[in-house]
């Protein structure tokens, strides 16, 4: 009689796996949402705000060219220049937001003097300043103080008053590492030969940048009056955030549009700063090499589990 051997019993199938979200892939994701979401929010508060800064700076000089009388604009000017012959002769004791140590007191917010030259309208705005290569289209205002600054561009207390003319120096500053609005944040991005104006008593003035330098916070050699000269300076710290310089942008008068084009008609660049640029590339970058590590620790997971089951 022949036994009948029993056929060996097939292994049982291999159990798939339930896929678990990897802690690297949910982290990725969970950063690049932050990141588009932060990039995003920002881009957007700085472009309102920006935006209502360029639209308040329009119509001021707007008002004054379509609604002040002819005298009543050269009043102004006339005022305007004067002010600034007194500050080629005798020069200014103060340069910036000085504080009077007795009172306490801004002593640019108190020169009566300085406050009603140049004056377009209640709030102070001087005039409007464009730089259509980095998006610049900002009001003017009286002194460069904290409340100035959140409202557009600050004028430099102990500077000639942006009305131009030989024997002036205008210096204008303007934050650049605020969350809510751009102010000069790119103005590392201009180049020699790059265009800026000036706009205020219906006229439109032209600058050509010649120079670009950076200082110490503690040094005012660069905003000496030439009486030669028709000067204009942006100025803003730097590196952001850390302020411990100055960037000083330097711009000499020229005639337009034989040098300076009209502002219509004027170069323009990228609307996205460069800085955004370069964080959201390096951000962009983490994220590629988390979802790729991720990627890599699940395919070795599932290499090791084979194996596993088959031994």
């Amino acid at each position: 009689m022949t036994a009948v051997l029993d056929a060996p019993t097939p292994p049982p199938p291999a159990q798939r796996r339930r896929w678990r979200p990897n802690a690297y892939l949910v982290v990725s994701v969970v950063l690049l949402v932050a990141c588009l979401g932060l990039v995003g929010w920002v881009l957007g508060q700085r472009a309102y705000s920006d935006r209502l800064m360029a639209q308040r700076a329009q119509a001021a000089v707007q008002a004054v060219a379509e609604e002040w009388t002819a005298e009543e604009r050269q009043a102004m000017t006339d005022a305007a220049r004067a002010y600034n012959a007194r500050l080629l002769a005798l020069g200014s004791p103060v340069l910036g937001d000085a504080v009077d140590p007795f009172t306490g007191e801004v002593l640019s917010q108190t020169d009566a003097d300085y406050q009603a030259v140049l004056r377009l309208t209640d709030t102070g705005i001087m005039g409007r300043v464009l730089v259509p290569k980095i998006g610049v289209d900002l009001p003017v205002m009286h002194g460069s103080d904290d409340d100035a600054l959140r409202h557009g561009a600050g004028h430099l207390y102990g500077t000639s008053v942006p009305i131009g003319g030989t024997g002036t120096l205008s210096v204008l500053s303007a934050h650049s590492g605020q969350v809510t609005s751009t102010g000069f944040l790119r103005l590392s991005e201009l180049d020699l030969g790059d265009f800026v104006y000036i706009q205020t008593m219906g006229e439109t003035h032209g600058y050509v940048v010649d120079r670009i330098d950076v200082v110490a916070s503690t040094d005012f050699s660069h905003f000496v009056i030439q009486p030669d000269e028709d000067r204009l300076i942006l100025m803003t710290c730097t590196p952001i955030g850390i302020n411990t310089e100055r960037l000083l942008v330097s711009a000499v008068r020229a005639n337009i549009p034989d040098v300076v084009p009209a502002v219509a008609d004027a170069p323009t660049g990228s609307k996205i700063p460069q800085i955004v640029k370069d964080v959201t590339q390096w951000a962009a970058l983490v994220i590629i090499v988390l979802v790729v590590v991720a990627f890599r620790r699940r395919r070795r997971r599932r290499r090791l589990n084979v194996r596993q089951s088959d031994d």
